[in-house]
C-alpha cells in the first residue's frame, strides 16, 4: 500500500481520538466542584456555565438546581433564579433554606404579592431565615408604599436576628423613606460593622449623600455597591446621573453606551441620554432622547420636565407647552415648571 494511503488511514483514525480528547469529558461531580469553586471566588458567570454543564449530564441533581438558582440570584435574574429555586425545592431541597431565596427572587421581579404569600412561621426554618423572610416582607411592603406594615416586619426579623444584614439595611431603607437620615445612617453602621462590602448597604448610602447634595461622596458609595454586586445595573445608572452632574461627560458617555452594548433595555437608559444631550446644549437630540424615554415610561416625570425645558429651550413653543402642562398635571405646583408655563 502506498505511503500516502497509509498515512491517510492513519489520520482518520487518530482524528476522531484527538476530537473527543479534546472535548470537556469531567464528570458532574468535577462539574459542581469548580462551579463552587467560582462561587468562592464570586465569579458567578463561570460558574453557571460549570452548573448548565452538571445538569446536561445530571439533570435531576438538586445541589446544582438549588446553586444555579442562587447564582441567578446574585447576577440579579429574577425569574430564573426562581425558576431554578423552585424546581430545587420540588426535588426535595430542604425547604427552609429555599424559601428565604426564593422571596428575594419575587422581590428582585417586584411581585410584591408573591413576596407576601411566603410566611415566616413556616416549620424548618431557622431564625436567620425567619429574619431573611420578615426583611424581604418588608422591602416588598415599602415598595407597596405601606411604610407602617414594613416596619412590623423589620422588627419581626430584628427580633430573630439582631445581626441580619438584610433587617438592619431595610429598617435603614425605611428610615430614609421617613426623612431620618441620620437614623438611615446609623443603621447603615451597623450593617457595615458587621460587613463593610455590603453592597445594598452602599446603594442606600448613594441615595443618601445624593440627596444631600454630596455628589463625590455618593459616587464612591455607588462604585463600592457596583464592586460588590453583580449585574448592577441601578447603581450604574445612578453613578451615570452623578457623573453628569459633576460635568463627568465622557465618562457618563462610556457607561451609558457600555450597559447598551450588555442588551439592558429601560427608559433611564434614553433619560440619560437625552441629560446628558441637554447638558451640552444639544437640544434637538436631548428632545429626541427624552421621546424615547417617555413612549417607554409615558409616566417618566422627569424626562416629561426636561422634554418641556429643552422644547423651550430651541423654541419649539407648542411642544414646550404640552409637554409642560403634561409634567405640572402630576406634580402640581412645581414653580420651575409654573414660570416656563
Amino acid at each position: 500500500m502506498p505511503v500516502f494511503i497509509k498515512l491517510a488511514l492513519l489520520l482518520l483514525l487518530l482524528n476522531p481520538l484527538t476530537g473527543c480528547g479534546s472535548g470537556d469529558m469531567r464528570s458532574p461531580e468535577e462539574h459542581l466542584a469548580a462551579a463552587q469553586d467560582y462561587l468562592d471566588r464570586k465569579e458567578p458567570r463561570a460558574a453557571l456555565i460549570e452548573l448548565k454543564n452538571v445538569l446536561l449530564q445530571a439533570p435531576d441533581n438538586a445541589l446544582a438546581r438549588q446553586l444555579l438558582g442562587e447564582t441567578h440570584l446574585a447576577l440579579g435574574d429574577g425569574p430564573s433564579a426562581e425558576k431554578e429555586l423552585s424546581h430545587a425545592a420540588s426535588m426535595g431541597v430542604d425547604a427552609g433554606y429555599i424559601q428565604p431565596l426564593l422571596a428575594r427572587a419575587l422581590l428582585l421581579q417586584r411581585d410584591y404579592d408573591g413576596v407576601l404569600e411566603i410566611s415566616a412561621d413556616q416549620v424548618g426554618l431557622m431564625p436567620q431565615g425567619r429574619a431573611s423572610i420578615h426583611a424581604t416582607r418588608g422591602m416588598a411592603l415599602l415598595g407597596m408604599n405601606q411604610p407602617d406594615q414594613a416596619g412590623v416586619e423589620f422588627d419581626l426579623g430584628l427580633a430573630q436576628d439582631d445581626q441580619s444584614l438584610e433587617v438592619l439595611t431595610g429598617m435603614a431603607w425605611l428610615a430614609a423613606g421617613r426623612q431620618e437620615p441620620d437614623k438611615a445612617r446609623d443603621y447603615i453602621d451597623r450593617v457595615f460593622s458587621i460587613d463593610p462590602d455590603y453592597a445594598e448597604a452602599w446603594s442606600l448610602l448613594g441615595n443618601l449623600e445624593r440627596t444631600q447634595g454630596k455628589l463625590e461622596a455618593a459616587r464612591e458609595a455607588y462604585n463600592k455597591a457596583i464592586d460588590n454586586r453583580h449585574a448592577n445595573i441601578p447603581d450604574r445608572l445612578n453613578r451615570i446621573a452623578i457623573n453628569i452632574a459633576m460635568g463627568n461627560q465622557d465618562e457618563a458617555k462610556a457607561e451609558i453606551g457600555a450597559i447598551r452594548k450588555q442588551g439592558t433595555q429601560t427608559h433611564l437608559l434614553d433619560y440619560l441620554d437625552g441629560l446628558l444631550a441637554y447638558q451640552q446644549q444639544r437640544y434637538p437630540d436631548a428632545i429626541s432622547a427624552f421621546e424615547k424615554a417617555l413612549q417607554a415610561n409615558p409616566q417618566h416625570i422627569r424626562s416629561l420636565y426636561y422634554a418641556g425645558t429643552a422644547s423651550l429651550l430651541a423654541e419649539n413653543l407648542s411642544t414646550a407647552d404640552s409637554y409642560l402642562r403634561r409634567f405640572n398635571a402630576k406634580n402640581h405646583g412645581f414653580a420651575p415648571a409654573l414660570n416656563m408655563l
